[in-house]
């Protein structure tokens, strides 16, 4: 914190807030006595101008290979400019006994010589710091031992009236120079730098605006997962959001950007997959619906595919794993059994060579579907064969003869030569070896539909369960939804009640959609409109106002009828009957100059013999009273009594 003057202090935030012209900066960032460059630059007043707009670019140079501290930043470590005389605009104008000879601004810190004349503090030491040691006022000789501080003249400055730095953004404030900073820091003029850190720099008065409304770096709420990012990120982050709906670019079903890539993966019917046999050489790919379909129609390849690529792991094995050691267990027995030492080499390539599969006979004796049910049993049996790779491979001496066999890694990558040394597998095998096969693949088949399902049936109990606790639910729910709904139509039924009573006999009544509502009368779908029930008084009578849109018996077709009918209301047991008193009845002009509106308003008077007036019998009486031809229906429609499609009635009902 950094002295003013006699305890009035000026922070780096004053700076930090405050983006004032050069000069005015040059004024407002304070110094201490001890803050005094060595070798300043001479100001005089021929050059008032660069005075005023502070160093030049190679004075500020020098002073940096000099190792001078530099100035202050608007950020309130170093001032930009040394602190030379207050550069305001004082009401009344600035006094010239209060003016630096070397600034020519109001004193700042002011000094007085021994012959006399006063200057900055900062001014007077930079100039005798020159070695110019002498007053330049009169020239006399004067070092710093024979100048001291004018407190007197501080005083007074400090006392001194000017207009707010802000004056041309708008503040109108005059205030003491001692009061400047209180105010500065308070001004709604002062220019502010947005605190979310975006270009903007405004006045104060506007920062709040500013930061809820405007500021692009201002913090929103995504709409779909309720995340506070910045406006300037908003889109950005909508490409990325995992709850943004998107659209499946197959089916075209909307879903949120997390769901839809499972949904793909796994449910959407129309995405484009993969055979189950495509790592087997199958290339086929088609949409997931007809993936059954396909594997049906190529089982016979399929199946040529996987027995092509289980002999050529046998060959692989018989090329690394010591004789007598089975390489694959039975496809009949569990996967966890351990391998059988049964067969030789010789025995086993012969069973493999003796596999003839282009018997179409023998393929198509097993149903198509065996094939892709057997699929995982086959995956697991190759699983095995690769573990007795890894157990029991040792160093082994190649020749020229194993080569062959030990490019089996090569063919499984070429497509090409995995499907050559597949279709090789199919000849000479003898028909008894293949019965073999098949009987194994129904029996692990058979297995296979056992365990699925007694899983099935665990399921099916589990999800009847849950169905009749959901049901249970559900019944629950139904009746707390209905009693809801008779408690809503309860609270509705009270809320209209309350609200006919507070309306004291003064009823208006806005029909809405008139054009509609008008040819419906013409055609005679709905002749008849009745209005909600209103009070005469908070305690007093019930009534309603009954429509004819297109009119009632002679005036069918040529005015609108309208009466008023008397209900049965809450309160009719204490009341006085038959009802006496007047009933005003008014179609409203809705002309926007009040001076033009004519109202049609008809007065009528109770009639305590007629029907109309006696004590409702019904909910609503049967019998109304009131006019037939209240009013020609090319008048209404012809004038402003119809706006905005909307017709008002208004009813003023007065009790004797």
């Amino acid at each position: 914190m950094m002295q003013l003057a006699d305890g009035v202090d000026v922070t780096g935030e004053f700076e930090q807030n405050i983006k004032l012209p050069f000069t005015m900066k040059t004024c407002l960032v304070m110094n201490s006595p001890e803050k005094v460059f060595s070798q300043p630059t001479v100001y005089h007043k021929s050059n008032v101008s660069e005075c005023r707009t502070g160093e030049s670019s190679g004075e500020r140079a020098q002073m940096m290979e000099k190792g001078e501290p530099q100035p202050r930043t608007p950020q309130g470590e170093l001032a930009e400019e040394p602190l030379e005389g207050y550069d305001f605009d004082f009401c009344p104008p600035l006094d010239s006994k209060y003016e630096c000879p070397i600034c020519l601004m109001c004193l700042r810190d002011p000094y007085q010589t021994y012959c006399g004349h006063r200057f900055c503090k900062y001014c007077i030491f930079k100039w005798l710091r020159e070695e110019k040691h002498r007053c330049p006022v009169d020239n006399v000789l004067l070092d710093e031992q024979n100048i001291y501080p004018d407190n007197f003249a501080k005083r007074e400055i400090l006392g001194l009236k000017l207009k707010c730095p802000n004056y041309s953004h708008g503040c109108r404030f005059i205030i003491e120079l001692c009061n400047l900073e209180s105010h500065l820091q308070s001004c709604f003029y002062a220019l502010i730098p947005c605190p979310q850190c975006c270009p903007a720099v405004l006045p104060r008065k506007d920062l709040k605006d500013h930061i809820e409304q405007s500021c692009p770096r201002r913090y929103v709420q995504c709409d779909y997962c309720f995340q506070s990012i910045f406006l300037s990120s908003k889109q950005k982050h909508l490409l990325e959001c995992p709850f943004v709906p998107t659209q499946c670019k197959y089916c075209d079903i909307l879903l949120t950007r997390e769901k839809l890539k499972k949904h793909i993966r796994t449910e959407c019917q129309k995405a484009i997959v993969k055979c189950r046999f495509y790592e087997f050489g199958c290339k086929t790919e088609v949409r997931r619906s007809c993936i059954d379909e396909h594997e049906e129609q190529q089982s016979q390849q399929h199946l040529w595919l996987l027995c092509g690529a289980v002999k050529e792991l046998y060959r692989l094995l018989y090329t690394i794993v010591p004789q007598g050691v089975s390489p694959l267990p039975s496809l009949g027995a569990p996967a966890s059994a351990p391998p059988v030492l049964t067969h030789t080499d010789l025995q086993l390539d012969d069973q493999l060579t003796s596999l003839n599969l282009s018997d179409d006979s023998s393929l198509n004796a097993l149903p198509s579907s065996d094939f892709t049910n057997d699929l995982p049993a086959l995956k697991n049996a190759i699983l095995q064969v690769r573990r007795l790779i890894q157990l029991h491979v040792k160093p082994i001496n190649f020749n020229p003869e194993s080569t062959q066999m030990m490019n089996i890694t090569k063919i499984e990558s070429d497509p090409t030569a995995m499907q050559s040394a597949r279709f090789d597998s199919q000849q000479n095998a003898p028909p008894q070896e293949h019965e073999s096969v098949l009987s194994s693949v129904q029996t692990k088949k058979l297995q296979s539909l056992q365990e699925k399902t007694a899983y099935q049936d665990e399921r099916m109990t589990g999800q009847s369960q849950q169905l009749k606790e959901t049901q249970a639910k559900l019944s629950s729910i139904e009746k707390k939804l209905d009693e809801y709904r008779i408690r809503t139509r309860q609270l509705e039924s009270q809320v209209s009640e309350m609200e006919a009573r507070s309306c004291n006999g003064n009823f208006y009544w806005v029909i809405k959609n008139y054009s509609r509502l008008r040819r419906e009368a013409m055609s005679g779908d709905n002749t008849v409109l009745h209005s909600p029930g209103f009070y005469t008084s908070f305690h007093g009578y019930k009534l309603c106002v009954r429509l004819n849109l297109n009119g009632v018996d002679s005036a069918h077709g040529t005015h609108l009828s309208l009466f008023i009918h008397f209900m049965q209301g809450e309160f009719d047991s204490f009341l006085e009957w038959p009802f006496g008193g007047r009933i005003t009845l008014t179609i409203m002009d809705q002309n926007e100059a009040c001076e033009l509106r004519q109202h049609i308003t008809e007065t009528l008077i109770a009639k305590p013999h007629l029907a109309a007036f006696q004590k409702p019998r019904a909910h609503r009486n049967h019998k109304g009273f009131g006019y037939m031809e209240f009013a020609p229906l090319s008048l209404i429609e012809n004038s402003q009594y119809v706006k905005n499609d909307s017709l008002i009635i208004h009813a003023q009902v007065v009790a004797q």
